[in-house]
């Protein structure tokens, strides 16, 4: 079993009745949007960010999908010269 830490946030009532969450609702919705946005931003891997928002890897980069945030963290130019490397010793 992986330590864990409890984070506990004001959260204002209006906006949770809103949103129509309960407390435990709410608090995965926010873990799992801070895990796609430290994920977006190369500051967690995939895995780790599966992790932090209690769910499979797999089910994290569908979500990822849906709201259109890339799983490949990789610049084009970088892409572009891994694929012509690929190519040029298979050839």
């Amino acid at each position: 079993m992986l330590a864990m830490t409890t984070i506990h946030i004001d959260f204002p009532e209006d906006i949770q009745q809103i949103l129509k969450r309960n407390d435990s609702e709410l608090a995965d919705d926010l873990r799992l949007y801070g895990a796609m946005m430290l994920f977006g931003q190369g500051k967690l891997s995939s895995g780790m960010a599966a992790r932090m928002a209690g769910i499979s890897r797999v089910e994290f980069l569908l979500r990822c999908g849906e709201f259109n945030i890339p799983v490949i963290q990789q610049e084009p130019s970088d892409l572009e010269e891994e694929l012509s490397s690929a190519f040029s010793h298979h050839l």
